[in-house]
């Protein structure tokens, strides 16, 4: 091997040391593009417009204890079994309109992380125009939504909307809510801020009572 053919060598090696060094970029979300507001009302089980009350992260802490304690009995991550189960955000609506699927003044509908999920980036207070499914095909079994689907902020749902007004809007019952919030959701406060107060009151003793 000559000298030329040497250094060639080493250079072609580098190189293929370099690239296999490279960390891979994440698979990204891949699906279609949504079709026209038309199109997506047929395909889609349920489409409403509302306010995002409240966006909770469906593993944490549940499902991430779960793990701990199935990793240290030796089991595999509930995460990576997923159990049937749809792991992301569950976002709470305020619905002010629903054309379809919707008839609450309420709704729960889920979505993934945002990387190669598709989940859908909702910001608590915003005003979205949302269209949702049933997941695994199973009617009445919760909702999700992604961004394959015509999902946007209401000011850049002018098309939609447009085609939206044209068909008639589905009447709403009241869920039960207590402040304008799921009723759920403010049990939760109510148990954190009980158990708040008894640490509190606990810790907070007078030293003669104690």
């Amino acid at each position: 091997m000559t000298t030329y053919q040497y250094i060639r060598f080493i250079v072609c090696l580098n190189l293929i040391m370099v690239n296999l060094a490279l960390p891979k970029p994440a698979s990204a979300c891949s699906c279609g593009g949504p079709g026209l507001p038309a199109q997506e009302f047929r395909k889609f089980n349920a489409v409403f417009t509302g306010r995002v009350l409240s966006l909770v992260d469906e593993y944490v802490p549940i499902f991430s204890t779960l793990d701990r304690v199935l990793t240290a009995i030796g089991k595999l991550p509930y995460f990576w079994v997923r159990a049937g189960k749809y792991v992301g955000y569950r976002i709470d609506f305020r619905v002010n309109h629903s054309w379809k699927g919707v008839e609450k003044t309420t709704v729960t509908v889920d979505t993934g992380y945002g990387m190669g999920d598709c989940g859908y980036p909702f910001a608590v207070g915003n005003d979205y125009l949302v269209y949702a499914s049933y997941p695994y095909g199973i009617p009445e079994h919760y909702w999700v939504t992604s961004i394959c689907s015509r999902n946007a902020e209401i000011s850049a749902a002018t098309e939609d909307l447009r085609y939206l007004s044209s068909l008639p809007a589905l009447p709403l019952s009241s869920s039960n809510q207590i402040f304008g919030l799921p009723i759920g959701i403010v049990g939760i406060w109510a148990v954190l801020v009980l158990i708040t107060t008894v640490i509190f009151l606990f810790t907070h003793k007078p030293r003669a009572l104690r």
